[in-house]
């Protein structure tokens, strides 16, 4: 893997080498302060990276996407950070990963400290009531989006239902996942194993991810000596990361039923307007957890939050890229992929319910919903979606009377 990083063998990168880490840096910000909706950020790293930069070549940014559907997070992070493992290693997957979302942290961090004051004003509450409706119509057509791509067959479709009704019913959704896991390897057929022997990776591949998970232990250690609310929220953004399958929308599921059932930081209400502020800002939707993190503790429960919500799936890709066909190869690992995209689709259905059931359902809300649901089934990107939402709120700022 190392030989393959350095020499750029199938990359498509040019005779002048890889860039440097600053122009990575530059390069992934510049993408993360425009990207938005989910499968079009993904899209825009694409273009980006094979036609304007020609940093690689189509088929190895194909196997980046398609590793990056394979692993737990947000996945334009995990495809962000394959590119600069693949150009400059661990180094140039770090920056890469930071560079696409430090846009969206900042913004997140700026809209959190405003929320308190604007949203009791009468027009920002009308602002905020109006994209509750449109963030229940968006979780809706996600869950639609998601089960059209990956309920298969009946077997898929039960695993969406059971675990839909058993979120709603209470069940934690690692419990959820993880059964869908094993049910997915044991009852939907498994494929050839098609990995090939290749180099054995070599002990000092793994030392970053070591590194990274020492580092990770020791932090942790601290906060649980010196702030308990912090540990506890790392603790729950980490879960959250580490169950996100299926891209960001995938970890809303988890977070709503920590922070929401379990913990009761914030009310649904609250959450509902923290997913409308994480559509609005660039990047993936999982930045919601900035918002959530400055509720509980301020800037750093922002900060602390950020990091745990991103750090444990930044690790599982750079564990994974020196057994990279290994991992992509094995007969269950699409049997898997399959049981546990199946109950991730449940999942964000069962969200999108319990959602719309905490809303003040009036005509105009309504209205507001279906308008937004039609939109997002027409192909309408999140942003321009919340964007209409709120202008509509604003115009009928009378609506709740």
């Amino acid at each position: 893997m190392e030989q393959f990083v350095r020499s750029g063998e199938g990359s498509g990168k040019g005779a002048s080498g890889p860039p440097s880490l600053a122009a990575l840096f530059l390069g992934f910000a510049r993408i993360g302060a425009t990207s938005f909706g989910g499968p079009a950020m993904v899209a825009q790293i694409e273009m980006f990276v094979t036609e304007r930069r020609r940093w690689l070549g189509r088929e190895d940014m194909l196997s980046g996407v398609t590793l990056a559907q394979f692993l737990p997070g947000a996945t334009a992070m995990q495809v962000a950070a394959f590119v600069g493992y693949r150009l400059r290693g661990g180094p140039g997957a770090a920056v890469a990963f930071l560079g696409f979302g430090i846009h969206a942290f900042l913004l997140m961090v700026a809209m959190s400290a405003g929320y308190q004051s604007v949203h009791r004003l009468p027009l920002g509450a009308a602002v905020f009531n109006g994209l509750q409706a449109v963030v229940a119509a968006i979780v809706v057509s996600v869950a639609l989006s998601f089960g059209r791509r990956n309920l298969k067959g009946p077997v898929e479709a039960l695993v969406a239902c059971f675990a839909g009704a058993t979120f709603l019913a209470g069940l934690s959704p690692i419990v959820i996942v993880a059964t869908a896991a094993v049910v997915g390897g044991i009852v939907i057929p498994a494929g050839p194993t098609t990995s090939s022997a290749g180099s054995r990776p070599h002990a000092r591949e793994f030392r970053l991810p070591l590194a990274l998970v020492a580092t990770g232990a020791v932090l942790g250690v601290l906060f649980q000596r010196l702030d308990s609310r912090l540990f506890d929220l790392a603790m729950v953004m980490v879960k959250v990361d580490l169950f996100a399958f299926g891209g960001a929308y995938g970890s809303l599921p988890l977070m709503l039923h920590e922070v929401v059932d379990v913990r009761h930081w914030l009310d649904q209400s609250t959450f509902l307007d923290g997913i409308a502020l994480g559509q609005i800002t660039p990047g993936p939707i999982v930045i919601t957890a900035t918002f959530v993190g400055w509720a509980v503790a301020g800037l750093p429960g922002a900060l602390v939050a950020t990091v745990s919500v991103f750090f444990p799936s930044f690790i599982v890709l750079t564990a994974t890229m020196p057994v990279i066909e290994v991992v992509r190869g094995h007969r269950l690992a699409d049997p898997i992929r399959r049981g546990t995209s199946a109950a991730v689709a449940g999942l964000i259905a069962a969200t999108g319910i319990k959602l719309a059931l905490v809303l003040p359902w009036t005509m105009a809300s309504m209205g507001i919903g279906l308008f937004s649901l039609a939109g997002m089934l027409m192909g309408m990107t999140p942003l321009w979606v919340v964007v209409g939402g709120g202008l509509a709120a604003v115009l009928l700022q009378g609506w709740r009377v």
